[in-house]
């Protein structure tokens, strides 16, 4: 039996003893972590159980995708970007002087050193993504909503993609099978795809998910049958208290809690910032437009390489995805940047129904060096921090879950952590 508080009983709902902040699909795989290692969970949520950013990615599970924003030379690519109306990259002329701080750090990040430290880092968190996955579904009746399947990324300029290119080469060295593919194999794999494209690099041993928002649902309510709670608040403040314990004041009233994980994505900097944490967080808007009837299937996910955006075949139809915009957290959406989503559709498959599409919106956390803060938050003992996965939040979130997991129990691992230290910031 599902036991949830809502808005009006909030205030009821005085104690918890791990309370995780934040009901997407970092806090739901933390939660039921948690729970399986014998804890007592209360998930909070100012809206519902993955009613965010968490429902809107494209699905796939980059159990071989660990490469850094920063890329080597990308700031070539970012004035081209930034002039393309149908660019995958927007930022609001009026948000610049607030990331400039951030974009300083962010192109710090593009040295080969960092670059390798973030990319090992990424590499922990997303290679166990599909076994874990379907360890936390496992007798669910929902198995079906993680799929084997490979990762596409095709052009139409073979001189774009080539296996010697580094991101080819580190997932190569990791023990990945890839393979380059010419335009025959590419059409017999996937014969919707628009015959202009004349190559493409086919990444194996990865996985997709169905319908990403089902997933947090599904193993959130796995959360509540086994006894959790769900409370629907905003909050307002982490008050930590002497031995460790944590008041967090919330619209509706304060709960004392024995423990307190912070995991609500893009809004996670308003708490910490009251901690004396200077994060370096941006909310990241990622736009997608789903197509209800698309008329056309893609048996995998496919990244464009040309134009950065991913179109994955999903439960509510075919889904276009990628593209993001800088700018305040609470500014009102851009539809166009969803609304390009059916050119781009379009002219990947040349087939695609277009007429019937949802434009949605959601605000990726993102830190400048890829890299998600997973541990203690400083010198509040109570307080952990589980946020900033950037574009990789879906394939990180069961080994986030697992190391938050080891840290409150108290348990070694066999990994180092320390590259997801809040303190490489403060």
């Amino acid at each position: 039996m599902s036991k949830a508080v809502t808005n009006s009983s909030a205030a009821n709902t005085t104690t918890a003893d791990i309370l995780i902040i934040g009901a997407g699909i970092i806090g739901v795989c933390c939660a039921r972590t948690l729970q399986l290692n014998g804890h007592r969970v209360t998930l909070l949520d100012r809206e519902g159980i993955g009613a965010a950013c968490s429902h809107g990615n494209a699905g796939v599970l980059c159990s071989w995708s660990f490469d850094p924003a920063a890329k080597p030379g990308l700031w070539k690519e970012l004035p081209r970007w930034l002039a393309d109306p149908l660019g995958p990259i927007a930022l609001r002329p009026s948000h610049l002087p607030k990331m400039l701080g951030w974009l300083w750090q962010f192109i710090r990040n593009t040295q080969s050193n960092r670059q390798a430290k973030s990319a090992a880092a990424l590499f922990t968190l997303n290679n166990p993504t599909v076994e874990m996955f379907r360890q936390l579904l496992q007798g669910s009746g929902h198995e079906s909503l993680v799929q084997d399947a490979f990762y596409l990324f095709a052009t139409r300029n073979g001189k774009r993609l080539n296996l010697n290119q580094l991101p080819w080469q580190r997932r190569l060295q990791a023990g990945a099978t890839v393979e380059a593919i010419d335009a025959a194999t590419l059409g017999e794999i996937e014969p919707h795809l628009s015959k202009e494209y004349v190559k493409a690099i086919l990444v194996h041993g990865q996985g997709r998910v169905t319908n990403p928002g089902r997933l947090v649902k599904v193993i959130g309510d796995k959360v509540l049958s086994s006894g959790g709670r769900f409370i629907q608040t905003a909050v307002h403040e982490l008050i930590p208290r002497t031995g460790g314990a944590v008041t967090v004041s919330t619209q509706n009233g304060s709960i004392e809690a024995k423990q307190v994980v912070v995991a609500s994505g893009a809004w996670s900097s308003r708490l910490t910032a009251k901690l004396d944490l200077n994060i370096p967080l941006q909310a990241e808007r990622g736009y997608h437009m789903e197509f209800a009837n698309p008329g056309v299937q893609l048996n995998n996910s496919v990244n464009d390489v040309d134009r950065a955006f991913v179109a994955s075949s999903m439960a509510g139809g075919l889904r276009c995805a990628g593209t993001s915009e800088f700018t305040e957290l609470e500014a009102a959406p851009n539809w166009r940047r969803a609304d390009i989503m059916k050119r781009l559709g379009k002219a990947m498959l040349p087939g695609l129904n277009v007429d019937e599409g949802t434009p949605w919106m959601g605000l990726r956390p993102a830190l400048p060096d890829s890299v998600p803060i997973i541990g203690p938050a400083g010198h509040h003992p109570g307080i952990f921090l589980a946020f900033g996965h950037g574009h990789y939040g879906l394939s990180g979130a069961p080994m986030t879950a697992r190391i938050i997991g080891a840290l409150i129990g108290a348990e070694r691992m066999n990994i180092d952590i320390s590259a997801y230290s809040v303190e490489r910031f403060t």
